[in-house]
């Protein structure tokens, strides 16, 4: 029996890794305007400013960890990425 090899689509986990999608700045605008009648308008400001770099950092981070985690399993015989969920050691370090 053929054994089925799956397809590959990307060449490294962090090319799996989804690129997020452009910010919704008219909507948060409209929402700071909605919000200046009532207060809050220096809060949706600041979300509209600081959560978009916040969400890029992250996802470049995520991305770099990938990388590091592909690199382990080519270097190490018997590495399995799946098995990082349960290692308390690892989870730690990467919180």
């Amino acid at each position: 029996m053929l054994e089925e090899k799956p397809i590959k689509l990307f060449d490294t986990r962090s090319e799996r890794y989804p690129d997020p999608e452009s910010g919704d700045v008219p909507g948060a605008l409209a929402r700071a305007g909605l919000t200046a009648v009532t207060g809050g308008l220096a809060n949706d400001l600041l979300s509209l400013v600081l959560v978009p770099a916040l969400q890029r950092r992250r996802d470049e981070w995520h991305k770099d960890l990938a990388d590091v985690v592909e690199e382990l399993e080519k270097r190490f015989c018997g590495f399995d990425p799946r098995s990082l969920g349960e290692n308390e050691v690892f989870i730690s370090a990467t919180i």
